[in-house]
């Protein structure tokens, strides 16, 4: 896969979770022996260039696990920060007093179209 891979004989040196400092922070995997530990890093930079050779549903696997994670912040697991909020509720005000003062999506649509074949 990739990665920095590191022989460790004594076992007590690694946390639970296996970590090992680095700039970026790793992804560790670890094969326990009896004798040795041996621990395979991958930065987000080695992530990052291997998922080119990802097969589709190994890509689809990764996707769904990152709309996963992006969704916890939707569900309120990570909260807008106050400008956020003010640009929202505004917004929000905005539309309540005129509805129909926008663009339909076909026009916008339209629009763009017209722009990018000029």
């Amino acid at each position: 896969l990739g990665g920095r891979e590191y022989l460790l004989e004594d076992t007590t040196k690694i946390g639970s979770r296996g970590s090992i400092s680095a700039q970026d922070p790793p992804t560790v995997n670890s094969v326990f022996t009896p004798q040795c530990v041996i621990v395979t890093v991958m930065t987000k930079a080695d992530i990052l260039a291997h998922l080119p050779r990802l097969a589709p549903d190994e890509l689809a696997e990764v996707q769904a696990k990152l709309d996963e994670l992006a969704m916890r912040v939707w569900q309120g697991e990570s909260e807008l920060s106050p400008q956020d909020c003010e640009a929202l509720d505004a917004a929000i005000a905005e539309y309540e007093t005129s509805p129909d003062a926008g663009s339909s999506w076909h026009a916008v649509k339209a629009r763009v179209l017209a722009r990018l074949r000029s």
